[in-house]
């Protein structure tokens, strides 16, 4: 979670909701309530069946459920996750009250957004070899996950298979070194 949400969730008191596997945290078509930390676990973010965004621990979501009448996408707890839910009424009076907290949070939204526009990017390429090169090229040359491989590899929109059978390929290459279990560095 970035600092420049911080602030705000520090001055409205969140609940901490406990979720089993496969438990429905909200429903598209349902009103939001809340805005969302992931404490533990992880929580997919799914509409017409297909995974929208996997949300993992330290992360924020439901940000749009803010300014949105209803939920356009289900919330599903991938594993048994705990959550923190902070009020969208007293978040919003939060906003209009401290000027201040709104510019961080629209900032950190805009940092959100650049993110989800590298992310389709990403996507849009058509090999696994330039995805994870420009995965890894989008994050300064060096990346470190915070998520096991597998997720990962879903991010790209590969099969975990060819994650590591590209991984393998380019580091045979030379044009990636691994750095301990979860780095990647490109070389030249």
């Amino acid at each position: 979670m970035s600092n420049l949400a911080l602030p705000l969730l520090n001055a409205v008191p969140g609940r901490a909701v406990r979720l089993s596997a496969g438990q429905t945290l909200f429903s598209a078509g349902q009103a939001p309530e809340a805005l969302y930390r992931v404490d533990k676990g992880g929580i997919r973010l799914v509409r017409d069946g297909a995974c929208l965004h996997l949300a993992r621990a330290g992360a924020l979501f439901g940000e749009s459920g803010l300014f949105a009448q209803v939920w356009d996408c289900t919330a599903i707890a991938e594993n048994a996750a705990t959550v923190t839910a902070f009020p969208r009424h007293g978040l919003l009076l939060v906003l209009k009250a401290h000027p201040d907290l709104a510019v961080g949070f629209a900032a950190w939204m805009a940092a959100r957004l650049d993110q989800a526009r590298s992310d389709a990017e990403i996507l849009r390429l058509k090999g696994a070899d330039q995805r994870i090169l420009a995965a890894i090229a989008l994050a300064g040359g060096r990346l470190e996950l915070d998520c096991p491989l597998l997720a990962w590899a879903g991010q790209l929109g590969l099969t975990h298979e060819a994650l590591y059978r590209t991984v393998k390929r380019l580091v045979a290459q030379g044009r990636i070194d691994r750095i301990g279990r979860r780095g990647f560095r490109i070389i030249g």
